[in-house]
Parts: C-alpha cells; sequence; structure tokens
C-alpha cells in the first residue's frame, strides 16, 4: 500500500464534491414535505413500498412512497420489521407492506404486498392507534385509550413457535386483554414484544 498525502488542490477538490453532494441532498430534501416516507435500500421482498412497477428490487436514493403521496395521506410515524413496514397516520390510521408470508401485515390472503393498504382487521372505533411495532414477523400496536393488538406470528430456534397455544399464526388483529389495565408504551424485537 502506498500512502499518499494530500496536497493543498486535493482538498480544494474534496471540499468542492462534498459541497456539492449536500448541496445536492438538501434541494432534493427541501422538496419532500412533511408526512411523506422515504425508502431506500433492497425490495426484493416489497418492503420498499415502491410498487410492483419497480423494476429494479432496490434503491440506492431515498425515494418516496408514492402510494401514500397519491391518496393525500400524512404519516406522522413509520417502524421497520425484516421484512414488512408499517406507517402510522396522523389521523391514527395503519398502512402496511412488504412480505406477508407469516401474516406480519395484518391483512389476509395477500403473500406480498408491493404498495401500503390500510389494514382493517380490527374494531378500535373512536380508539386512536397512537403507535406501531414491527418485529421480524409480527407487529404490535397501541392505541390512545391503553388497548393493544398484535398479529403474525414468533419464531424461536426451531422456527414457528405459534402466536398463541392454539395459533401458528394470527391474519388479522388480535386484542390482548390485560384485565382493563391501560398500556403506557410498547416496543417489539426480532421475536418478542416489550409492554
Amino acid at each position: 500500500m502506498v500512502k499518499r498525502s494530500l496536497n493543498n488542490n486535493d482538498t480544494q477538490v474534496s471540499n468542492k464534491k462534498s459541497k456539492k453532494i449536500k448541496r445536492d441532498i438538501n434541494s432534493y430534501l427541501s422538496n419532500i414535505s412533511k408526512g411523506v416516507i422515504l425508502s431506500f435500500g433492497s425490495g426484493d421482498m416489497a418492503q420498499l413500498g415502491c410498487g410492483e412497477r419497480m423494476v429494479m428490487r432496490e434503491r440506492k436514493k431515498p425515494t418516496p412512497i408514492r402510494t401514500l403521496i397519491d391518496q393525500g395521506i400524512d404519516i406522522c410515524y413509520i417502524s421497520a420489521g425484516s421484512l414488512h413496514n408499517c406507517a402510522l397516520s396522523t389521523n391514527g390510521d395503519l398502512y402496511s407492506w412488504g412480505c406477508n408470508d407469516d401474516y406480519a401485515l395484518g391483512i389476509p390472503n395477500i403473500v406480498t404486498l408491493w404498495d401500503p393498504m390500510k389494514v382493517t382487521g380490527f374494531n378500535k372505533g373512536d380508539d386512536k392507534i397512537v403507535n406501531v411495532q414491527c418485529g421480524a414477523s409480527h407487529t404490535i400496536c397501541l392505541t390512545e385509550n391503553g388497548n393493544v393488538y398484535t398479529w403474525g406470528c414468533y419464531r424461536d430456534i426451531l422456527g414457528i413457535m405459534g402466536y398463541s397455544p392454539n395459533e401458528k399464526k394470527q391474519a388479522i388483529p388480535q386484542k390482548v386483554d390485560f384485565n382493563n389495565e391501560k398500556v403506557i408504551d410498547i416496543a417489539a424485537g426480532s421475536n418478542f414484544d416489550l409492554i
């Protein structure tokens, strides 16, 4: 390996490139409005939410998720799982997309969802969703009134551990009973939750 010292000219070129990149990023981000999700990276299992029309299954630059923008949906919170994602709108609606082989999306009868879709499988009434967390193959959400819903499945080293003693996978959101105790926060790990 040959060490090369930077002369003054090299430093100026490096600074110019750095400033140009910074200007390009700032210019790009200034055109993005609040409430918009940008996704980038690997999207081979639809986790980028850029639609099936996406010829290449990866994005090297942050790309707005058009489906939500086109529907005028403002997003206030996002969570990423292994191969699925969820987004919470400012009015408390929940959207999911990505791989659904273990029902982590909360939408039955769909294996892969390339664009975000509203999760409607639970009855929250006036109880607005305020938090959502994605695990590896499951999702958990918290409502304003302290109710918790989960769906998907949990795994251990032997594979699918199951959702409950009677269910391997839970296809739609299921309310968790805490004997009328109000839950104040949630967190999800790969295959566990904290409440």
